[in-house]
């Protein structure tokens, strides 16, 4: 009976052990965690000012709708009698100046 009850001591010692190990591991891996996320964050001192950032990419760029435009009289306009953010009503505008140019309709070139 003696023995069984050295046995059975030694088996304690060793399932504590064992547990003991086990929460140590857990704690390593615990902190290694937490450490690793407090690198991902930055910090800075707290100032006004703009905010600016810069992307340079490399591509080409097309229109999502195309028209064709053509007119029945050629001409170039010189002036137009409104500014930007101006309100214009229809049938109160006044028409722009144009000058008549020799082309015809079939030379033109077409606007993309």
């Amino acid at each position: 009976m003696a023995a069984a009850t050295r046995a059975l001591g030694r088996w304690r010692w060793r399932a504590a052990l064992v547990g003991v190990a086990i929460i140590a591991l857990v704690a390593v891996i615990a902190t290694r965690g937490s450490a690793a996320q407090e690198g991902n964050y930055r910090t800075a001192i707290v100032d006004t000012g703009d905010v600016t950032q810069t992307l340079t990419a490399t591509g080409s760029i097309e229109s999502a709708s195309r028209y064709d435009v053509t007119f029945q009289v050629a001409g170039t306009v010189d002036e137009v009698n409104v500014a930007v953010g101006d309100t214009v009503e229809a049938a109160k505008s006044s028409p722009p100046s144009t000058r008549a140019t020799s082309r015809t309709p079939s030379t033109r070139p077409r606007t993309r």
